[in-house]
C-alpha cells in the first residue's frame, strides 16, 4: 500500500513525472533539519537534567549536543542553498 502511495505521489502536474522536482531537496532538508533541532532539544534537556542525576553521563550527553549542534549548523547551510534554486 505503501509502495502505491509514494508511485501515485509522483503524478503531480508540477512538469517533473520523471525527475525530481526543485523544491524536493528544500523540503527533504527541512525535514531533517527538523529532526536534528528535535534531536538537539532532548539532548539539551537530558544535559539539564544529567547535573542532578548521576546515571546521566554528562560529558557524553554534552559531545551528542556539540555533534547535534553542528549538523543542524551543515543542515541549515544545505536547506539555504535547496531555497535559493529552488525558489530562483
Amino acid at each position: 500500500m505503501g509502495w502505491l502511495a509514494e508511485k501515485a505521489g509522483r503524478l503531480k502536474p508540477n512538469g517533473h513525472l520523471i525527475s525530481r522536482s526543485p523544491l524536493s531537496d528544500l523540503l527533504e532538508a527541512e525535514s531533517m533539519l527538523l529532526g536534528v533541532l528535535g534531536k538537539t532539544a532532548c539532548w539539551r534537556t537530558l544535559r539539564i537534567l544529567a547535573d542532578s542525576e548521576p546515571r546521566l553521563p554528562a560529558d557524553r550527553l554534552e559531545t551528542l549536543l556539540e555533534r547535534a549542534e553542528q549538523q543542524s549548523a551543515v543542515l541549515d547551510e544545505l536547506r539555504s542553498a535547496a531555497a535559493i534554486r529552488a525558489l530562483s
